[in-house]
């Protein structure tokens, strides 16, 4: 997948992590679930796990995996 990720309102989200664009990974317990995490495990937890944002501009729930080419979108409804 390219480096950004196009929200349903239209709003264009820069996926770069280490940029300050406050995305956050969602690591699979399975990946910490260790005696010890080492270097190697740090960097394959970075590079598998999905991420996810609330759109500035909606506020949509953005959860991007880059692993599947998959990208969903959760949007709160008041009813």
């Amino acid at each position: 997948m390219s480096s950004w990720v196009l929200c349903v309102c239209g709003q264009k989200l820069n996926k770069n992590l280490f940029a300050g664009n406050q995305w956050q990974i969602l690591v699979p317990e399975e990946s910490i679930d260790k005696d010890t995490v080492t270097d190697s495990d740090l960097n394959c937890i970075i590079v598998k796990s999905k991420i996810s944002k609330n759109c500035p501009e909606c506020g949509c729930l953005v959860v991007v995996d880059d692993q599947n080419n998959k990208v969903k979108y959760y949007k709160e409804q008041v009813v």
